[in-house]
């Protein structure tokens, strides 16, 4: 698919021509008699719109345009053979851009087209039979030429300036590819995104810089097809682009460029993603209690059930007991949920973790007694207050108590303790269950990361516990770490203490 620009793209608005002063003239007359009286006459009747500064040689004329800005140079000397344009050469030596115009006293028609290949704006053969009028209309035909031109070029230079400026603004990536898909130029964002000066990148094949590009995605780009949620790799992390792009012509009709834009949609995508592994876990783990609940209370309501009180209060408590994890688990959910994106306040408010502790030993203290494990607290005294909110720590001591039953033994104890270290309060969990393999400790602490601390899948699990601990702990500026060896699991949480 090619584009073209078409007339009716551009606007009046755009092709605004600047207003401009008087137009400044730098005349050097050289040692030509007829030189004196064309400028005396353009000097009169030039009604103010362009100002002149005459000098006799170059070497003058460069001293000027050293402290003086000159809109255009007229070149009146005496013509040697060969050194017709010498004094032009000098000039553009310094100052390459600077307008100049010849006034030849010869009436050799071939210096016209020398003039124009040494780029003078414009080649005027005088001499005392010219009239000095004709003259000066040429010599003015030509400034309002050279004034038209440089607006033209102006308003080009403007523009181009502007669309650069958009297009290295604009939230998008942009990329232009020559024939063979070599990177001719990109915008900061293409540049930021692959984290290499633009200088680096032009030249290269979009295939060295993307590999995960391939030459059908590509073509099938630019004969009008997009690429959704194209997965790119960049510094071991995968992103996302949703990418455009289209063919167009240069002046040459058989050159053709290629554009891709590409919008960063990673975080559409990993929102997606979280929504669907979040629905997941919530589908996964909360049926499971309540299939559990089920087979309980069908057990109950059996007609021909005979069960003694001690019976019945030990299914009562399997039942408490799941409630409470279906409790922990949609509080959890919810809470890791508000904390991925941001919902979540940091309090720093203080909060008594030996109080919380105690609440959650006597929670949890029957479901410890039917896995035959017993809980241990060792609390410091006069520990001083966490900055931690209560409904936080609530959970932050569930999880990690929850952690530690779900790993022990049997007939195995879980240690509870906290303490003050430097400024910090200090809680630690120990579970004696296997150690930790070393290549899962990474992922410890992911979202959804189902390991037991032995490094096996466990199925029974949101695999969100840490993952909220750590998202926690990190809020409320503390810090979060474990041990695992042949003695057990220690995971240790370290929280500032509380100001006032």
């Amino acid at each position: 698919m090619t584009r073209a620009l078409r007339p009716e793209d551009i606007s009046e608005d755009d092709l605004q021509v600047p207003q401009s002063g008087p137009y400044r003239i730098l005349f050097v007359c050289g040692k030509r008699d007829e030189s004196a009286p064309l400028l005396s006459h353009l000097e009169r009747t030039s009604g103010g719109d362009l100002t002149f500064r005459p000098c006799a040689t170059i070497s003058e004329a460069l001293s000027v345009l050293k402290g003086t800005v000159i809109d255009l140079i007229v070149l009146a000397q005496d013509v040697a053979a060969g050194q017709e344009f010498s004094g032009l050469r000098r000039v553009r030596a310094i100052y390459p851009n600077l307008p100049g115009i010849i006034l030849s006293n010869t009436n050799n028609h071939s210096l016209a087209g020398s003039a124009k290949d040494e780029n003078a704006q414009d080649f005027i053969i005088t001499s005392p039979s010219s009239p000095i009028e004709l003259i000066k209309l040429r010599l003015l035909c030509s400034i309002q030429r050279i004034r038209t031109e440089q607006s033209v070029r102006s308003i080009a230079l403007n523009e181009k300036f502007i669309l650069r400026s958009m297009v290295d603004e604009a939230p998008l990536m942009f990329a232009r590819l020559d024939q063979s898909f070599c990177l001719c130029d990109c915008n900061r964002n293409f540049e930021e995104a692959l984290k290499q000066r633009r200088a680096q990148l032009r030249g290269r094949s979009i295939f060295d810089l993307i590999p995960a590009f391939s030459i059908e995605e590509v073509e099938a780009l630019f004969s009008g097809e997009q690429l959704y949620r194209k997965k790119i790799i960049m510094a071991d992390r995968d992103v996302y682009w949703n990418c455009f792009g289209w063919t167009f012509s240069k002046r040459n009709p058989d050159e053709k460029e290629n554009i891709i834009v590409a919008i960063d949609v990673t975080q559409e995508v990993e929102l997606n993603m979280f929504r669907e592994e979040f629905m997941a876990s919530v589908i996964h783990d909360v049926r499971n209690p309540i299939l559990g609940q089920e087979k309980v209370l069908s057990a109950l309501v059996r007609s021909d059930a005979n069960f003694s009180r001690e019976e019945i209060n030990t299914y009562l408590v399997k039942l408490r007991n799941s409630n409470l994890q279906l409790l922990n688990l949609l509080s959890t959910l919810v809470d890791s949920y508000r904390l991925e994106w941001g919902t979540a306040s940091p309090s720093a408010s203080g909060t008594d973790l030996n109080e919380v502790i105690q609440q959650q030993v006597d929670e949890f203290e029957c479901l410890a007694m039917l896995s035959e494990k017993r809980l241990v607290v060792e609390c410091a005294d006069d520990l001083p207050a966490a900055t931690i909110d209560h409904p936080s720590a609530y959970r932050l001591v569930a999880n990690l108590v929850h952690n530690a039953l779900q790993n022990a033994p049997a007939k195995t104890e879980i240690v509870i303790s906290t303490d003050k270290k430097d400024r910090s309060v200090r809680v630690q969990v120990t579970n004696h269950g296997p150690p930790l393999k070393a290549g899962e400790k990474n992922k410890v602490f992911q979202r959804f990361s189902k390991m037991t601390d032995s490094g096996r899948f466990r199925a029974n699990s949101s695999g969100l516990g840490l993952y909220f601990c750590k998202q926690t702990v990190d809020r409320c500026g503390g810090t979060i770490d474990f041990v695992s060896d042949a003695d057990g699991t220690t995971f240790t949480v370290t929280l500032p203490i509380a100001k006032g």
